[in-house]
């Protein structure tokens, strides 16, 4: 059966960066791996549906698509950037800022392909870093530092509420190959069959 582990988190914190270098360690492992990026790679929808309900939805059902369809080849491990558990925060984020109401939320994740149990990750990883460290990393935050910090704020409180399998990591004060390391730690210690190794030795040609 395959282990899925999903990463989301706040802005600049080394989420993506972060997953496609597990991706390569989980491939050097010789794990069979499937990694799936925001939307299950799709073109997003036109930039003026950014920020709303309808565009979450989409988000999410390529994702949640994505997800199954990757369940269905029965890879050992499932690599998800922004999955099931980032699209139920982002409909959090909308309903506590006011952008949806609670009913909204509710119908669009009571729909069929938001509720099946598969999509659940056998591992949430909520990587997480200051509003400060976020603006020494890009600058160009700084043009929407409010938002930076409701997203932080939000993102923090979804992660309280969330009571399946999960870890955080503050990547404030770590460099990107710490920060691996710490994900790649923290895998092993919840899957311990995996002994994910960083350093994988070559197997040295037969003598002639």
């Amino acid at each position: 059966m395959s282990i899925m582990i999903e990463l989301s988190g706040t802005p600049d914190a080394g989420k993506t960066t972060s997953l496609h270098s597990l991706f390569e360690v989980c491939k050097k492992n010789r794990y069979n791996t499937i990694l799936l990026e925001e939307a299950n790679g799709k073109t997003l929808l036109p930039h003026n549906l950014r920020g709303t309900l309808a565009f979450n939805e989409w988000i999410g059902t390529n994702a949640c698509e994505g997800i199954l369809k990757a369940k269905e080849k029965n890879p050992d491990i499932i690599l998800v950037d922004r999955g099931f558990l980032d699209f139920r925060f982002w409909n959090y984020f909308y309903e506590k800022t006011g952008k949806a109401t609670h009913q909204e939320v509710k119908d669009v994740q009571s729909k069929s392909n938001f509720t099946n149990m598969g999509l659940v990750p056998d591992l949430f990883v909520a990587v997480t870093v200051s509003t400060e460290e976020a603006l020494r990393r890009n600058p160009s935050l700084s043009r929407k530092i409010d938002w930076v910090n409701e997203h932080n704020f939000l993102f923090n409180q979804f992660y309280g509420t969330y009571k399946g399998p999960k870890e955080q990591l503050d990547t404030t004060d770590l460099t990107r190959e710490e920060t691996l390391s710490s994900i790649i730690e923290t895998i092993n210690q919840r899957f311990p069959r995996l002994h994910l190794s960083e350093e994988v030795k070559r197997e040295q040609p037969e003598e002639r």
